[in-house]
């Protein structure tokens, strides 16, 4: 389980990253479904 405990103690650095990562997904797809560019 060593990849899971590289995973956890990396994830407050990566936190922020995944967040914006989601929340850029999130912004296309309503944009998407609104059919604007």
């Amino acid at each position: 389980m060593l990849w899971h405990a590289q995973f956890m103690s990396t994830w407050p650095n990566n936190n922020w990253k995944i967040a914006l990562v989601s929340r850029t997904i999130g912004a296309d797809r309503g944009r998407a479904a609104r059919g604007r560019p």
